[in-house]
């Protein structure tokens, strides 16, 4: 009898554009200390915001720049989707919660 064993997780992001000789990468790396759950872009491009452990992390699309840690889950965040306007940011996880941002990391209601 054998013992099965998966894992997952993401260390490394990278946005890339096809070009006929390859991909040119537009987006350079970001080193985390814990395991990327989920990532999401802002419509307009600019921002990227991605679940890291019970936290969402709002980063600048071009500098990797944190621009803000939007804490409240006392869970991993699994599930992170900006709206059409790109002016709310809610976050899924698994302690069973939906929490709502704005862009600036403030929780609604």
């Amino acid at each position: 009898m054998g013992t099965r064993m998966e894992g997952r997780g993401w260390g490394l992001l990278v946005k890339a554009c096809c070009k006929p000789q390859g991909y040119t990468p537009l987006l350079s790396s970001i080193d985390f200390a814990r395991i990327i759950q989920c990532v999401t872009f802002s419509p307009d491009g600019n921002n990227i915001a991605c679940g890291v452990g019970s936290s969402v992390e709002l980063r600048s699309e071009h500098t990797m720049e944190l621009k803000g840690v939007m804490k409240g889950h006392s869970q991993n965040v699994y599930s992170v989707a900006w709206n059409h306007a790109g002016s709310l940011l809610p976050s899924g996880s698994i302690d069973g919660t939906v929490r709502l941002w704005t862009p600036d990391g403030k929780e609604m209601g």
